[in-house]
């Protein structure tokens, strides 16, 4: 979402009839009836592209996490708090990968009519999970950095009970201030555009007071909001591979070989985050750099809706690859980054 691209959605549903109504008198004109053809074939083929993608992106992302969630929680390999962090949020992944599949998909396929309440429902419920991922990857950038800068004190802040409730009320508190930003002014809520692939606001008519600018300014306050997230934890994602990098120059002799299997699995752990992280970032900045340059909504959908789909998919994907453990039936036991503390 740019809020330098956001006009009203009776606006652009009015432009597309507009558009179909002076292409078809466009013959009269003398353009044509083949361009018209393919302007048609042009449209239907960007949807059911763009469909089959979100298809298969929702499917690989929803049956990679349910993957890591389900063994996550058999084999215990990272203990109590990450473990947590990882099942949480492979089950707000899943749920808006649900959403992208059930909805956005069959509403560009099908092109049916929607109800504005429905509409609005599945889109705030699909920002109000997508707030909620940020934050987490903002927490575990630093659960990560904390357990490499801090390995001592790691169990005792985080390896608690009232940590994960804390971390719970932390994470929905922030969401829910940030997505219901989109309630503070009426019509100002947001629906998923079959014709733009993106959220729009709903709008409303100019004799209710409607104001595009208002609007403007929430959605700027919920972008802000996301890339302030996302790119704090890239900057602690690197200053913990610094601090990596740093410690395996230092580490000489025996005690490399006596350190090396904990340091390959911080890494194994970090580059988890750091991927995602990465990738997030990358879209935030194509989107508000090239925005100027979108032709069309084709274009604009590989550089603000699938960098998030990507994003869900590398999060299911990426524990199952550096942890051979979850790909494992076995149930072993490895507590990563913890230390055993019984007297809990």
């Amino acid at each position: 979402m740019n809020p330098d691209d956001i006009t009203d959605r009776l606006d652009i549903d009015n432009r597309e009839n507009i558009g179909r109504a002076l292409r078809l008198k466009g013959s009269d004109l003398g353009n044509s009836f083949s361009e018209l053809i393919v302007y048609e074939y042009d449209q239907q083929w960007s949807d059911d592209s763009i469909g089959v993608v979100i298809i298969l992106m929702s499917i690989v992302a929803i049956t990679s996490n349910i993957v890591v969630i389900k063994n996550s929680r058999r084999t215990k390999i990272f203990g109590r708090f990450f473990g947590f962090l990882l099942v949480y949020r492979g089950f707000f992944e899943s749920s808006n990968a649900f959403i992208a599949l059930t909805f956005f998909a069959s509403y560009i396929f099908l092109a049916y009519e929607v109800s504005a309440f429905v509409n609005i429902t599945l889109s705030t419920l699909f920002i109000f999970n997508l707030t909620i991922l940020y934050m987490l990857h903002l927490i575990i950038s630093s659960n990560r950095c904390l357990a490499v800068f801090r390995p001592l004190q790691y169990d005792d802040i985080f390896e608690k009970k009232r940590s994960i409730w804390i971390c719970i009320g932390i994470v929905v508190s922030a969401a829910l201030i940030i997505t219901s930003t989109t309630f503070y002014y009426p019509c100002s809520q947001f629906v998923f555009s079959r014709y733009r692939y993106d959220f729009l606001p709903v709008g409303c008519t100019q004799k209710n007071g409607y104001s595009l600018a208002v609007t403007k300014e929430l959605l700027f306050g919920i972008v802000v909001a996301w890339g302030v997230i996302t790119f704090l934890a890239l900057a602690v994602d690197l200053m913990t591979l610094v601090k990596l990098i740093v410690v395996s120059r230092k580490t000489t002799g025996d005690s490399r070989d006596r350190n090396s299997a904990t340091f390959y699995r911080n890494v194994r752990v970090f580059l988890q985050t750091f991927f995602l992280n990465m990738v997030v970032c990358a879209g935030v900045i194509a989107t508000h750099v090239v925005s100027e340059h979108f032709v069309n909504s084709f274009e604009r959908f590989w550089f603000v809706h699938f960098q998030v789909l990507l994003g869900f998919a590398l999060n299911g994907v990426t524990p199952l690859i550096v942890h051979r453990e979850l790909r494992s039936r076995s149930r072993t036991t490895v507590v990563a980054n913890a230390r055993q503390n019984t007297s809990r």
